[in-house]
């Protein structure tokens, strides 16, 4: 039995197109809603009989629905303009046509679903779609009454229900399909930007439908959903990862292609790991993720680096006092020999040689001592700038000294003293005696030792702070592992700077030592 009333046929029409997983609309499907109905061949010819009447007021109908719009805030301002509105007229004018002239077959069908798409992207609510078919059906029937005799105008508004009826039911089950799909994209879009991890999702043409905001330095700020994936990279780490190829592989294989380690040489170096996973769904056919391990590294370096500077600091301690004593008594006893000796004598010569390898023996012994020696700070608040005058005083090398920006830092003076110094003087030996060496304070709680020398060796780099790790024809290899020893003992970081930096007119770059404190609570 064909329900009476129009909602009760509705809701049925609606239950038969299965609104929760609505799947778009088949022949077979429209058949069935027509034979539902009794939507018969009867009732195409009524209405294509009414088309000829509606031709001349096909435009006041679709002005009576735009006025009704303009009466209506909320639907009014979904349109761009006067303009939009005009078009969409012209657009009702050719649909009230179309509907009494069919066919009704799928063609029509998709162009009536595609009505509920447009509403759900100019973000019309779901009910003006019921106003305008009122509307409609209304003044259809009106013009009905007026033509037809009573019978005949009759079955022309049976018609007219039906063939809307029919429309609506494919406007809406559309509406709510595009309404579901763009809900869905929507939450997916925002679940994937807050993910704290840098992921893009792609299409099957690589362009990227959804992405996590930037996360560091990887993806560019002003690439968006729609671009390719390489307009979010970094160009050299889509070239060094060669991810063109891997995405190609993973979307032909269906397998999971990891980059366990892609490094970007520098300086300074940046590490990445990148995982593609390929998707099955039609927005989504790869996931992307891209994480950056520079930091990750630097962290496991360092502990690292601490671990073995306290096993080389215990080893130390005990060889330092075990073998200082008997080096003292060598030295003496080489002393009174030499000092015993005429000087015309060859083997005052070759002793005077060997005393001085046993000096050099002391000196590694003494800087031993200092790397090996528990830190005992004495904190108190100091100004960075009194820091640098006294360390440039006492280093005696004529370091040019600017002050960017005084800062008060709660730290051990004494042991920021002592690095400061040595940098100095480590920069004096290797810019040469009249080279150019620069001491700056600031910004913040930084102090920069620089030099016009010829810089650090790119080998020598990644291990320059390591003991034992030296330039110098004499030196012990201690110096700069105590400086960064002495600055982990007050909480900083001490690195060679190799970002930009203005430097002075006229002085060839070497190398930039950066000492970082900690900010000074409250």
């Amino acid at each position: 039995m064909i329900p009476a009333h129009g909602s009760e046929r509705w809701q049925r029409l609606a239950w038969l197109m299965g609104y929760e997983h609505p799947p778009g609309v088949t022949l077979d499907q429209l058949d069935e809603l027509k034979r539902y109905i009794a939507f018969s061949a009867d009732d195409e010819a009524c209405l294509r009989s009414l088309r000829p009447m509606a031709e001349p007021v096909v435009a006041r109908m679709a002005t009576h629905f735009y006025d009704a719009i303009r009466r209506s805030d909320q639907a009014h301002r979904v349109f761009r303009d006067e303009a939009q509105i005009e078009r969409l007229h012209g657009s009702m004018q050719r649909w009230i046509l179309a509907l009494l002239s069919g066919p009704w077959d799928g063609e029509w069908a998709a162009r009536s679903r595609h009505v509920g798409q447009v509403h759900v992207r100019v973000g019309l609510p779901e009910r003006y779609m019921f106003v305008a078919m009122n509307l409609i059906r209304e003044e259809l029937c009106e013009l009905a009454h007026e033509h037809f005799d009573w019978a005949d105008a009759r079955a022309t508004c049976r018609a007219v229900r039906k063939v809307t009826d029919l429309e609506l039911c494919l406007m809406t089950g559309a509406y709510h399909e595009a309404h579901e799909d763009a809900q869905l994209r929507g939450l997916q879009q925002l679940i994937v930007e807050n993910l704290p991890v840098n992921v893009l999702v792609l299409d099957a043409a690589g362009r990227v439908t959804s992405a996590t905001r930037p996360q560091g330095r990887i993806f560019a700020d002003d690439a968006g959903p729609g671009l390719p994936y390489t307009a979010f990279l970094p160009p050299e780490l889509v070239v060094a990862a060669d991810l063109d190829t891997h995405i190609r592989t993973a979307l032909a294989t269906g397998v999971v292609q990891e980059l366990s380690h892609v490094v970007l040489p520098g300086p300074p170096a940046r590490h990445f790991r990148i995982t593609i996973v390929p998707l099955e769904h039609e927005l989504a056919r790869l996931l992307l993720h891209v994480e950056e391990l520079t930091d990750v590294l630097a962290a496991q370096h360092r502990a690292s680096q601490a671990e073995n500077l306290a096993r080389i600091g215990a080893m130390a301690a005990q060889l330092a006092h075990e073998i200082r004593n008997p080096i003292a008594g060598i030295s003496g006893t080489l002393q009174v020999i030499v000092n015993g000796m005429d000087a015309s004598d060859r083997r005052a010569q070759i002793l005077g040689r060997v005393q001085d390898q046993v000096h050099r023996l002391d000196r590694l012994v003494r800087d031993l001592l200092q790397y090996s020696r528990p830190a005992e700070l004495e904190l108190g608040e100091h100004r960075l700038a009194d820091i640098a005058r006294e360390a440039a005083r006492q280093a005696a090398v004529g370091a040019e000294l600017e002050v960017v920006e005084d800062t008060t830092v709660r730290t051990d003076a004494g042991a920021v003293h002592q690095v400061v110094v040595n940098l100095l003087q480590n920069a004096r030996e290797a810019a040469g005696e009249d080279a150019w060496v620069g001491l700056r304070v600031g910004p913040g709680p930084q102090l920069w030792v620089m030099d016009a020398g010829p810089g650090v060796q790119p080998n020598l780099r990644d291990e320059l702070f390591e003991p034992f790790v030296t330039t110098k024809t004499k030196g012990t290899g201690l110096g700069l592992a105590i400086c960064q020893r002495r600055t982990l003992d007050v909480g900083g970081t001490l690195d060679l700077y190799e970002g930009p930096m203005p430097w002075p007119k006229d002085r060839r770059r070497g190398a930039v030592f950066r000492l970082k404190l900690p900010e000074r609570e409250g």
